[in-house]
């Protein structure tokens, strides 16, 4: 009796999981067995979480760390085919915000004689995450659970990272001195301030990637706010947005060089910091971009002498002197920074330069995958291969990239379909508001199904639909 139930438990799973078949194999599919596999239970919480790789616990579940901008990408990989378990991640790593807001860099991991990192925080993506989140499995009461906790970890910023008091903010720490700031930008050895000095508890230096999450944190919590009913916060929050993105083209874009750049305090001379890295395109992310500007940023994204190679995104470009280091963020290719920056090329990028942007993300993945049975922490931009943790569970935002890059549900919940394809895919059991539909893409065309019944096509271009 015993196989019976499991044979029919697993007829049940596989009649609802998330899967891919086609030019690009299994991609989806890949999401979910790398989630599954980092699914623990940790006993002094009590709770089924994802952490960010089994390695990481030194075989103790109960030191499997939740770090903070991982959890809630996690929460977003694990939606498409566990969201019960997906919020339960996004709970375990509020579960350590403090009582001023800040959600900590760590939490439940045992580091530097203390389990928590009270001292700084990291990358603001848990709005971007949770909202994405609702959108394929609705769950109102779950917003309204941690949306409390969103709002206040947003309003922790400016009180907490704004040292000179120009409305713009920068990375920090209490404790923890330069490092610490670095640790908080989530690029933990980042050349991208490395002439930033601390004063006080922050550097001097307004941050270009900062303040682009902080404008799309804003923006995404404004939808949760209107979705559990505080409308007054939620016009806060979108005026926020707009007068971070006002104060990002005042002082933050660089004419000369036809990007945004992190610039140091007028106090400390003012200058732009111009050693680029991925977070320069980060604007795009709050659409703080005019559309010349956005041309110009895309410009140097699509620079085969700068970012624009074989494997996609490196961390500095090919003609920075760190690139041949292809060591942790100094020329590796990481999946977080490169689905933040896809989230920018959705608001202004071509269909063929987000499919082939897509598309460069997935076969790098996939060729480790198929061939290993990797998960990378980060690759390398030289020769495609995991570097890091192998099993690390943000490698598989590559596959969410590609998923995204043909059927994406929009802000307001609208659904867009990009129909500028170059491959014949099919996608099963693709959570959209709480049902599953299938996705199929040819040359020159993509469709949304509901089993069989096409609900809408876009050939050629991208279509945006509500179902």
């Amino acid at each position: 009796r015993i196989d019976a139930q499991l044979d029919k438990a697993k007829a049940a799973y596989l009649s609802r999981r998330p899967t891919a078949k086609g030019d690009w194999g299994d991609f989806v599919g890949a999401i979910a067995d790398n989630m599954n596999n980092s699914r623990i239970y940790a006993s002094d919480e009590k709770a089924v979480a994802h952490s960010v790789s089994r390695g990481w616990a030194g075989g103790n579940p109960n030191n499997a760390p939740f770090f903070c901008w991982d959890s809630f990408f996690n929460g977003a990989l694990a939606c498409l085919d566990d969201p019960e378990t997906a919020r339960s991640t996004v709970r375990a790593i509020l579960g350590w915000q403090t009582p001023e807001g800040l959600v900590p860099n760590f939490g439940h991991w045992q580091f530097d004689k203390t389990r928590a990192s009270n001292d700084r925080s990291q990358p603001p993506v848990g709005s971007l995450c949770v909202w994405k989140m609702h959108m394929r499995w609705p769950d109102t009461a779950f917003l309204k659970e941690v949306y409390p906790k969103l709002l206040k970890w947003h309003h922790w910023w400016p009180k907490n990272r704004d040292g000179d008091q120009n409305g713009l903010l920068e990375w920090g720490s209490s404790a923890a001195g330069k490092q610490g700031a670095l640790w908080e930008t989530g690029w933990d050895d980042t050349p991208q301030y490395a002439e930033s000095g601390m004063v006080g508890n922050t550097l001097d230096t307004d941050a270009v990637d900062l303040n682009s999450l902080f404008a799309m944190d804003a923006e995404n919590l404004a939808y949760i706010a209107d979705a559990v009913g505080d409308h007054s916060s939620a016009k806060q929050l979108r005026t926020e947005r707009i007068e971070t993105i006002k104060l990002m083209n005042d002082r933050l874009w660089n004419p000369e060089l036809g990007i945004y750049c992190s610039r140091k305090w007028e106090s400390k001379g003012g200058k732009f910091l111009t050693r680029l890295t991925p977070m320069n395109f980060y604007p795009l992310i709050a659409g703080a971009a005019s559309p010349d500007q956005a041309k110009q940023v895309l410009k140097v994204m699509t620079d085969p002498k700068r970012f624009w190679g074989k494997w996609i995104l490196p961390t500095v470009p090919y003609d920075d002197p760190l690139w041949p280091q292809q060591g942790y963020w100094h020329g590796t290719v990481w999946a977080p920074v490169n689905y933040l920056v896809f989230q920018g090329l959705r608001r202004y990028a071509t269909p063929a330069l987000q499919a082939e942007y897509a598309a460069k993300g997935v076969q790098l993945f996939m060729r480790n995958w198929d061939a290993r049975g990797w998960c990378g922490e980060n690759f390398g931009s030289d020769t495609g291969l995991v570097n890091g943790d192998k099993h690390y569970t943000w490698g598989a935002l590559m596959c969410l990239i590609g998923l995204e890059s043909i059927c994406s549900i929009e802000l307001d919940g609208s659904v867009t379909l990009n129909g500028d394809q170059t491959t014949n895919i099919e996608i099963a059991n693709v959570p959209i508001h709480g049902r599953r539909y299938v996705v199929k893409t040819g040359p020159g065309w993509a469709s949304l199904l509901d089993g069989d019944r096409i609900l809408f096509t876009a050939a050629g271009k991208t279509v945006n639909r509500r179902i």
